[in-house]
């Protein structure tokens, strides 16, 4: 693999955003990549730690540290994340090298729960089964725990960078774009003439039952949105795989939860064999 320190890097700021509270494995994470970028030479990039109650409120923080310097580059890493240097290397290869035309690159992170699916929305507008390994792949959307951000985009930008916005059914948006394109062409959408229109229409009103009058989305994929709606280009590196750290507290209902899981495990067995 090509080291970094061979490929035309500018300047960067690793930035872990945190509610105030950085778990152990992230923090040897970031004493590892620490040392791991003294060992490369990599002297113009730089490491901070932004706090904030709200997510998107220590990334827009983040936008505008970076905005005030002269790096050419920022790298989200959550406080809740841990990873080998490795990926330090494969990040700054794919956006600086292998993916030059990319503005967006993300690493491969899996949800906390089951299914665990990875931050990997390539069209469909849900998380998809992608395995891990297979290198970049462009995408749609894709989360912010783990993700490198090329200055020119946050620069294209209007702030705020980030934040959750409460998203309408579909239904109300193709009547809202009907609306105003009657407006603006004297009565008549011309949109209204295609099938791809006719098509979106159907499955707005067929959606309209099952789906709820009022959802959001997060952060990282409203970002990703405007990003896409601007030309801009997301890619997610498969090969540099993250991983959540997380916390549970065991409790009694978990052990009554397991057995239960285990008896029927049995019982299945012996219906089988019996």
């Amino acid at each position: 693999m090509t080291e970094p320190n061979q490929i035309e890097i500018p300047p960067g700021i690793i930035f872990c955003t945190t509610y105030g509270v950085i778990t152990m494995e992230t923090a040897q994470t970031m004493v590892n990549l620490m040392r791991h970028m003294e060992r490369q030479g990599l002297q113009n990039i730089d490491m901070k730690f932004v706090h904030g109650n709200l997510v998107d409120k220590a990334r827009n923080e983040a936008v505008q540290q970076l905005l005030q310097s002269k790096a050419q580059w920022l790298w989200f890493i959550d406080a809740d994340m841990a990873f080998d240097v490795s990926v330090l290397d494969l990040m700054i290869r794919t956006a600086f090298q292998d993916c030059k035309w990319a503005d967006i690159v993300g690493a491969y992170c899996n949800l906390r729960g089951p299914p665990y699916l990875p931050t990997i929305d390539r069209g469909t507008g849900t998380w998809e089964t992608v395995d891990p390994g297979i290198g970049p792949v462009e995408v749609m959307r894709t989360g912010a725990a783990c993700v490198l951000i090329k200055r020119h985009v946050l620069e294209k930008m209007r702030e705020p960078w980030y934040g959750v916005r409460p998203v309408p059914r579909a239904i109300d948006v193709i009547y809202e774009m009907d609306n105003y394109a009657n407006q603006r062409f004297d009565g008549v959408n011309p949109l209204r003439k295609y099938d791809e229109w006719k098509t979106l229409e159907k499955c707005a009103v067929e959606e309209t039952s099952v789906r709820p009058a009022l959802s959001t989305v997060g952060e990282d994929s409203g970002f990703c949105d405007r990003a896409k709606g601007m030309g801009f280009r997301i890619v997610v590196q498969t090969n540099a795989i993250t991983s959540h750290i997380d916390r549970k507290t065991i409790l009694p209902l978990d052990f009554q939860e397991a057995m239960k899981e285990r008896r029927e495990a049995e019982d299945a067995v012996c219906g089988i064999t019996g």
